[in-house]
């Protein structure tokens, strides 16, 4: 196991006046767990291409250690900029360094994969609730507690993405919940007509596929009557919201 470019507590280890038993005992840990350290590390929080990828495991950080540019020459274009002229202000350049490094090397924070797992986890949800009600409680549970620390992951946990637009969440999300609804309802009366139909025996195969399809497309086309209302009331009470009245002339909207 090679020396972390990070770790400057190998080198001081050596000349510390710890006895030579212990030295031993925490180079031996050092080798051991070293390398599944940096396994996990590489999985979980940083990005492969950017640590080495296998290098990583085998020669640990890849980056060495940084210093402000030298600003003792008066005509340098950053004078000031790092150091400020003060020890104070060299480590708190030196710190703003190793974040970016830390930032580099974390996995970028990806808001489309952060709503493809709150889909699932609706898809989860909307499907097997009839089967085990009793698992909504802890997958309710389990949701706010990650919704509550995504913060956390994108400040501290992942590397801060580049700012885009949000109409294609937007747009996605509202044509996945009309999908999800629309084989929710499906599948709830395939289970109430063949999963849960003790008379299902007796009911011939065409019988049960047509009263299947007609009460899914019937249930359909109500919700989404239902919702075309909505969003009818929704609009027309926008456009009442932002009428603007001028004295002395009609009303007009925006």
């Amino acid at each position: 196991v090679t020396k972390d470019s990070r770790d400057a507590s190998s080198s001081r280890l050596g000349g510390s006046r710890m006895p030579k038993v212990l030295r031993r005992i925490v180079h031996c840990m050092r080798v051991a767990f070293t390398p599944i350290a940096r396994i996990l590390g590489l999985i979980f929080p940083y990005d492969g291409d950017s640590v080495g990828g296998c290098g990583f495991v085998a020669r640990g950080w890849p980056f060495g250690p940084l210093w402000p540019v030298d600003t003792a020459d008066p005509l340098h274009p950053l004078i000031g900029f790092f150091t400020g002229g003060c020890e104070e202000a060299k480590e708190k350049a030196k710190l703003r360094l190793r974040s970016s490094l830390l930032q580099v090397a974390r996995k970028e924070f990806e808001p489309f994969a952060e709503l493809l797992e709150l889909k699932m986890n609706f898809l989860f949800v909307l499907f097997f609730a009839p089967i085990m009600p009793f698992g909504l409680l802890p997958t309710l549970i389990a949701r706010i507690l990650e919704v509550r620390f995504k913060s956390t992951k994108l400040f501290f946990v992942r590397r801060r993405c580049w700012p885009s637009p949000a109409e294609i969440l937007h747009t996605t999300q509202r044509t996945f919940s009309e999908c999800a609804v629309a084989l929710a309802v499906a599948w709830h009366v395939g289970l109430v007509l063949v999963t849960y139909n003790r008379d299902v025996a007796f009911l011939g195969a065409g019988r049960i596929i047509g009263i299947w399809l007609g009460a899914a497309v019937g249930a359909n086309l109500l919700l989404a009557a239902l919702s075309f209302l909505l969003r009818r009331g929704w609009h027309l009470a926008v456009r009442r919201s932002q009428a603007v009245k001028v004295p002395g002339r009609p009303e007009f909207t925006f």
